[in-house]
């Protein structure tokens, strides 16, 4: 089930509107990052932006339209990218929050070799559990707030909820929210 069209939606008429607002007080910077693989074969439409902010909203609105996931979805590879984004805001005292949202479960992630795992349909509770160790053992992230956004009920709400708790378990700070509301959402966020 292709989610995608919701997820630019979300982005372009709430997510980046509310977060970016224009207010002289608004300091907040945004950046999108994509997982759906690291294979080559799907990663040609996936994206990672600069950060924006309230004078440039468009640059993550235009990044995220032009998005084209192919192929499963590693959670344990956006923690990854997550993580290096994070670097590079590091001299920063602001506080960092990221807005992990996905619409599937993890169907790949890489075993002990580095090598990734996974059909790219089937849930792999170790793409889940190798999510978690890569925040529990980032250098950055470990220490952000983590909105782990859910798109669709069912397993995905299992899963992304079962990440959020684990992450807390770590010693992280994880929150579950729904996105099948964007607006009520973005609110709790």
């Amino acid at each position: 089930y292709n989610l995608m069209p919701t997820v630019k939606e979300s982005v372009r008429k709430t997510i980046v509107p509310k977060l970016l607002e224009n207010k002289e007080e608004n300091t907040n910077r945004l950046s999108a990052i994509s997982f759906s693989s690291a294979k080559s074969e799907y990663t040609k439409g996936d994206i990672s932006t600069g950060w924006a902010d309230k004078t440039n909203p468009r640059t993550i609105i235009n990044a995220v339209n032009g998005l084209n996931p192919n192929g499963g979805t590693n959670w344990q590879l956006a923690m990854q990218k997550a993580d290096e984004k994070l670097g590079g805001t590091a001299e920063s005292k602001n506080a960092k929050y990221v807005i992990f949202l996905s619409d599937g479960k993890p169907t790949y992630y890489y075993d002990e070799w580095g090598k990734e795992t996974g059909d790219g349909s089937s849930f792999e509770q170790e793409g889940l559990d190798n999510a978690v160790e890569e925040v529990k053992s980032s250098t950055y992230l470990k220490n952000a707030t983590i909105y782990s956004v859910y798109l669709t009920g069912g397993d995905t709400q299992t899963r992304m909820t079962e990440f959020a708790t684990k992450v807390n378990e770590a010693g992280g700070h994880a929150v579950a929210i729904d996105g099948t509301n964007m607006d009520a959402a973005i609110q709790r966020i």
